[in-house]
């Protein structure tokens, strides 16, 4: 094999020349073990189709990202449709990571981030916030920024199936009554929620806003074992729902 030639300006101060020369095999010195490893990014529809075929295994990690676990980052990721997520195969395994700068961090160095303490499985969290109009149901995305968890409302499951599932069933079904100018029913909204649960790899964790609003509704996602850990129930009298309105009416944010 050819031997790498690295060619310096020696006419530079030498301090200088000494600088760059470090700058140069550092890399090499502190990514020694992992210089023969060889790791492939991936999209993350094509790790979902690898995982689903059994073509390819889940990592130690699931969908923890490595390099955020060794910084003490203990939130699980919030995956694609619900957003970006980077794979990466290396070997037989795939890794998710937040961002590509963890990934490019960990391609160059995998034995640093698969040396540490592997996740423990936990129990994902799921919550449900409902209640009527201006009841402050935006406590869901207190919820979704604070443990980093997936925001979901009926309005973008049924969004992600019209614009990734056009062709599907139950997107040409939605679409019957859509175009019509009806109301979507109960059966339908309950199935895009449960599309977009299923489009995760991994066991999802996540805060339905506003969901479920009706009895029926709730019963019907226990059927399709949509089952939040707990349901906040927000109450407020109509006097205070029509206070509240005007003043957003007034004055809107």
């Amino acid at each position: 094999n050819e031997i790498s030639k690295l060619p310096f300006n020696a006419s530079q101060k030498l301090r200088i020349i000494q600088y760059d020369l470090f700058q140069k095999i550092n890399p090499l010195l502190v990514n020694r073990e992992s210089l023969f490893q060889t790791s492939q990014p991936i999209s993350y529809k094509l790790a979902q189709k690898l995982l689903i075929s059994s073509y390819k295994l889940h990592s130690a990690f699931g969908c923890w990202d490595p390099v955020q676990y060794k910084e003490k980052d203990m939130i699980q990721l919030v995956q694609w449709p619900l957003r970006n997520t980077y794979a990466l195969l290396f070997n037989q395994y795939i890794y998710f990571f937040g961002s590509k700068e963890n990934r490019n961090l960990f391609m160059l160095n995998p034995l640093k981030y698969l040396r540490q303490p592997k996740p423990t499985p936990s129990i994902p969290i799921k919550i449900a916030v409902a209640g009527p109009p201006k009841s402050g149901k935006t406590t869901a995305q207190m919820f979704a920024e604070k443990y980093g968890l997936a925001r979901l409302s009926i309005g973008e499951a049924m969004r992600m199936v019209l614009n990734h599932r056009e062709h599907s069933h139950l997107a040409l079904q939605m679409r019957r009554y859509l175009n019509q100018g009806l109301v979507l029913p109960d059966e339908l909204a309950i199935q895009c929620l449960e599309v977009m649960l299923l489009r995760s790899v991994c066991s999802i964790q996540y805060v339905l806003d506003g969901f479920p609003a009706t009895l029926k509704l709730a019963k019907l996602m226990e059927s399709r074992s949509i089952i939040p850990m707990i349901v906040f129930e927000l109450n407020i009298d109509t006097v205070e729902v029509l206070r509240r309105g005007c003043v957003d009416k007034i004055n809107p944010s």
